[in-house]
């Protein structure tokens, strides 16, 4: 498509580049310098396994609060070590770490023995199966698990 006046091509290049800064910042605005009113919000990202079930659980309460997020899937796409860390520092690496799942028990006595935050952030890096799931993070809320009432409070 070609528009053939230049004061409008580049108004709606001004309006989506403001809308594409809003959604780095997480801001909201009522109206942008082109006059239109726009709303946004932070963005929400979920990480975890798709095929998981408590995933899907996730998957569902925000679909059904039509909730627009992001998914990474940490055992395709992998997780950094610098995601892990300040995940870590948020919450604790204790509320990180599943301990509950097969691929925890199937690592090895030395592995499981004398779990610091060192160790088991190295452990989730090498098997992200690990890392509860899911990790939904919205703004500034970071939740571990799927708790309906928890996600509630936070998407009201």
């Amino acid at each position: 498509m070609q528009i053939k006046a230049p004061g409008l091509a580049a108004t709606l290049a001004d309006l989506a580049l403001d809308i594409v800064q809003m959604r780095q910042s997480s801001t909201t605005v009522d109206s942008l310098p082109c006059g239109l009113s726009v709303r946004t919000g932070p963005m929400t990202k979920i990480y975890g396994i798709r095929n998981c079930d408590t995933m899907k659980r996730a998957f569902a309460w925000l679909e059904q609060h039509q909730v627009e997020y992001a998914f990474h899937d940490y055992k395709k796409a992998g997780v950094t070590a610098a995601m892990l860390e300040t995940w870590a520092s948020r919450i604790g690496w204790e509320k990180l770490l599943n301990t509950r799942g097969t691929t925890w028990r199937r690592l090895s006595e030395d592995d499981r023995a004398n779990v610091d935050a060192h160790k088991a952030l190295r452990l989730m890096q090498q098997q992200p199966s690990l890392i509860k799931r899911p990790v939904l993070a919205h703004g500034k809320e970071l939740l571990i698990g799927f708790d309906a009432g928890a996600y509630e409070k936070v998407f009201g």
